[in-house]
């Protein structure tokens, strides 16, 4: 039993104590489940986004976005491997500090080159959906081009004709 140095009564009997006792035991365990929920859900959004970025590289890429994306996804891969060691660390020893490395600026990278590569596709779809209207335009330029450089020669037979 403790006693209050000024009062000299009971502070802490036993009822306290196991009151405590249990209010910290079950926050810590709290604590880890939340650790080990967030180490779950980390494995399995990683193991999502690396499987995208494989998909990703199966597609037809020029070779400069080919090569960014895969050296950006084994940074990514590498970065993803270390933070599921100091996640599982972190479950084994709760009381440790952990850094875990921040991925974002690698993903927005890759993000980018696909939004680039996006954009190509979007504008190269629209010029096949406009083909019979760019054919026309072409068909008439030409045409245009044909009777300038010949202005002279039509004028010439125009006037003969009169």
């Amino acid at each position: 039993m403790w006693e209050c140095p000024f009062c000299q009564h009971n502070t802490i009997d036993e009822n306290l104590k196991a009151q405590l006792n249990d209010f910290f035991d079950e926050e810590y365990k709290r604590c880890v489940q939340e650790i080990k929920n967030n180490y779950i859900e980390y494995q399995k959004e990683s193991n999502a986004t690396l499987d995208s970025i494989q998909e990703l590289l199966k597609n037809e890429l020029g070779e400069d976005e080919r090569r960014l994306i895969q050296q950006l996804g084994e940074v990514l891969k590498s970065n993803i491997q270390t933070n599921i060691i100091n996640m599982q660390l972190k479950i084994e020893k709760p009381g440790q500090e952990v850094d875990i490395q921040n991925s974002q600026k690698n993903l927005d990278e890759i993000n980018d080159i696909i939004k680039n590569i996006n954009g190509a596709i979007k504008k190269h779809n629209n010029l096949v959906e406009n083909y019979v209207e760019e054919k026309r335009k072409v068909i008439l330029d030409v045409w245009l081009l044909v009777v300038q450089e010949n202005q002279e020669m039509i004028d010439q037979h125009n006037n003969r004709i009169k």
